[in-house]
């Protein structure tokens, strides 16, 4: 059931789970108020909180949304605001994606 996505606003009970979100109320951006993407000194950096330890929270950038590299992997102690920048500064790709993936260990 972690896929399922029964209050229907397009974010799974995993994600919500992981990120301390409310899974059966609706919200239409819960994902900014826990993860969010600044370009910061020519390079990405994607902030959220590890809540969950029983969670793998992997940071992955791309420069075609293709093909993902994880840069970042459980970065962070629990329950505390962590900031993971991408290495491959903009100056030298100017297309650069940054995403935040959950998992069950």
């Amino acid at each position: 059931m972690p896929h399922q996505d029964p209050d229907a606003d397009g974010v799974p009970n995993l994600l919500e789970y992981a990120l301390a979100t409310d899974p059966a109320a609706p919200s239409a951006t819960p994902l900014v108020t826990s993860t969010s993407i600044l370009n910061s000194n020519s390079h990405l950096t994607v902030r959220y909180t590890r809540h969950r330890p029983d969670l793998d929270y992997t940071v992955e950038a791309s420069s075609n949304l293709l093909t993902w590299t994880a840069i970042a992997t459980n970065s962070g102690p629990l329950a505390a605001e962590t900031t993971v920048t991408d290495p491959v500064p903009l100056t030298d790709s100017p297309r650069r994606f940054l995403r935040l993936r959950v998992s069950e260990r």
